[in-house]
């Protein structure tokens, strides 16, 4: 392993800082360093053919102005969610793999909030949608519902459904506020009868 250490390039560094385009506020991310330029010319494209800043086009698809989007997200978010919107207008999918602590659940649940209460460019209401979070751990529901969509002010506009059997998870918030409880009935393999 030494050996391999050595004759390392110092040049090859595994990850710089993010450079985010958003004006808002950095929490100081790294990045892949083989994806710093890739990223900053797939911010360059929506800036370009949006014709909006990244901010802008982010605040319009949410439907706040700047200071909102910025009290609610952070810069690395915010570029997040200008490449995944770009990402869904034609019709392409788009993969959020950062590090954890960085904000993915922020994501989604900016992701979600035009589905659920979508608006056009004048502010006018559109169709409503259906968005589906699918989670390998339903601990992470009370992490989307108690924080990310509460801090994001997504959670007023959503009415869950969960499909998940025998759920009991209270919904505590950061401060232990208590937000409510997730309670699903447990189905009864023999009968195919549901109880709570």
């Amino acid at each position: 392993m030494a050996e391999i250490e050595q004759n390392r390039d110092p040049e090859q560094v595994a990850q710089v800082s993010y450079v985010p385009r958003s004006r808002g506020q950095s929490i100081e991310t790294l990045c892949p360093t083989t994806m710093a330029t890739a990223m900053q010319i797939s911010l360059n494209r929506v800036e370009a053919v949006t014709q909006q800043s990244i901010d802008d086009f982010v605040a319009t698809r949410l439907g706040c102005d700047i200071p909102t989007l910025h009290s609610r997200y952070a810069a690395e978010q915010i570029d997040g969610l200008a490449i995944a919107y770009f990402n869904q207008d034609r019709g392409r999918p788009t993969l959020i793999a950062n590090d954890t602590g960085t904000g993915k659940g922020r994501i989604v649940s900016g992701l979600i909030a035009p589905i659920v209460n979508p608006v056009t460019e004048s502010g006018a209401s559109t169709r409503q949608g259906i968005a589906v979070f699918i989670t390998a751990k339903p601990d992470l529901y009370v992490d989307m519902l108690a924080r990310d969509m509460v801090d994001t002010g997504v959670a007023e506009q959503i009415r869950p459904f969960f499909t998940n059997s025998h759920l009991d998870l209270a919904l505590t918030a950061p401060d232990g506020t208590v937000r409510g409880r997730i309670q699903t009935p447990t189905l009864n393999s023999k009968s195919g009868k549901s109880s709570v």
